[in-house]
């Protein structure tokens, strides 16, 4: 996840000039591997990636993710798109360890 999220960023932030085509590429790509968790995630009717417990194929979602609605990307894309994904991201962000390490970075 981190080369799409970042590359995004890039463009869309810290780019000498403004590169539409290569903002709308790894926007693409950002959605495409929420959409890819959301189709594994429902599938599986597990609760996290890796079966029913939060593993690091979890957490190492939670920098890159969060940049998500920072950057204004809208993963519902205005319908119940993603739903089963904003539930992982949201039960992640609920765990009081995650809730701590993101208060003590604030």
């Amino acid at each position: 996840q981190g080369p799409y999220f970042g590359q995004f960023v890039w463009f869309a932030r810290y780019h000498a000039e403004q590169l539409p085509s290569a903002q709308e590429r790894y926007k693409k790509e950002i959605l495409r591997v929420i959409s890819v968790i959301d189709l594994h995630l429902s599938r599986t009717g597990q609760q996290y990636l890796v079966g029913d417990k939060c593993t690091y194929a979890d957490l190492s979602f939670l920098p890159w993710g969060g940049l998500v609605s920072v950057m204004g990307i809208d993963i519902s894309e205005g319908g119940e798109k993603n739903k089963t994904y904003q539930a992982w991201w949201d039960r992640l962000n609920e765990r009081p360890t995650v809730k701590k390490v993101f208060a003590e970075r604030a």
